[in-house]
């Protein structure tokens, strides 16, 4: 990370076969600034028991989407597939809510974190210097997690910082900002 965003243009051209053109042309920063605040995504919603609503959240697709343990589901393909990328899973648990994961990623559960300032550079301090778990027991609202994985080269990785907005009996809300 630098002190200033490095920022990239890409257009994009189209041309069909009667010669009409379209163009589009998108900014990305491709190399934050160290200090940037993360941009967030809000109101995520996971619920847990018996139903088609959606119990885990995937870092690779950005979506929340139905988990179904491996033994529990009918097709072992489908299994598999959702066992890959199900980062976050909420279930029930000892009278209360927990989250899990089915992939590699780890949890650190911070309340004093300042969610509303953080940063890459913030997200990576704490969660480097922190005991990381398999699972967070016992959900609450206004609890701050800090999540993250090995990367493939062994290395710990931070992924990002979600917030718990609305804890009930067998769903939460939360709020997530990404290290991209």
């Amino acid at each position: 990370a630098t002190d200033v965003a490095l920022k990239q243009v890409f257009t994009f051209k189209a041309v069909d076969a009667q010669g009409y053109t379209g163009k589009y042309a998108t900014s990305v920063y491709v190399c934050p600034a160290s200090g940037a605040l993360l941009k967030e995504q809000t109101a995520l919603s996971l619920v847990c028991g018996n139903s088609n609503d959606h119990n885990a959240f995937s870092f690779t697709t950005g979506q929340t989407l139905f988990y179904q343990r491996p033994e529990e589901a009918e097709e072992a393909e489908e299994a598999e597939e959702a066992t890959s990328v199900a980062d976050i899973v909420l279930e029930e648990y000892d009278g209360g809510l927990r989250l899990f994961t089915a992939t590699d990623i780890k949890f650190v559960r911070n309340s004093s974190f300042d969610y509303s300032q953080a940063t890459a550079t913030g997200v990576r301090n704490v969660y480097l210097n922190s005991t990381r778990s398999d699972f967070v027991p016992s959900v609450l609202a206004d609890d701050i997690i800090l999540v993250g994985r090995m990367s493939e080269s062994g290395q710990v990785e931070a992924v990002g910082v979600l917030k718990i907005i609305v804890k009930e009996e067998k769903r939460i809300v939360f709020n997530l900002k990404r290290i991209e």
